[in-house]
């Protein structure tokens, strides 16, 4: 990094440490907030960097885009599987987190259920990687 990038860089987050310190002393609650708002933010950043890189690598290497593909449409097909699976049972104590319908229920159950397969499968992959390489040796 250059010497110039590092000092805006720092003069930044100098910047942001300040706000943050006369943000939380007029009010403790409202600094959470801001936190919330930096994760959204470089939440954002992420998933714009991660299309715009998964975008270029399907330009530069249309051959191993494939793979890619492939595991989009997997991850899809899980989503279905998972939406399909729950059962979007909308109880009285829902409506205090904004859950009034059949839909929303289903998709916040879709959301546990992939989290659920994802976890699963990372974990199998995980052990099953160790026990091959540990075997292989």
């Amino acid at each position: 990094m250059g010497k110039s990038i590092k000092m805006v860089y720092y003069a930044i987050v100098i910047a942001l440490i300040i706000t943050y310190i006369v943000w939380i002393t007029r009010d403790p609650n409202a600094a959470s907030g801001m936190g919330l708002w930096i994760s959204y933010i470089l939440g954002g950043i992420a998933v714009i960097g991660t299309l715009v890189s998964s975008l270029l690598f399907i330009a530069n290497h249309p051959k191993n885009a494939k793979k890619l593909l492939i595991a989009i449409g997997a991850l899809a097909l899980i989503c279905i599987v998972a939406y399909t699976m729950s059962s979007g049972n909308v109880l009285d104590s829902y409506a205090d987190y904004g859950v009034t319908t059949t839909s929303k229920s289903k998709l916040i159950d879709m959301g546990l259920y992939l989290s659920l397969f994802l976890g699963i499968g990372a974990a199998a992959l995980a052990i099953v990687t160790e026990a091959v390489s540990l075997f292989k040796n």
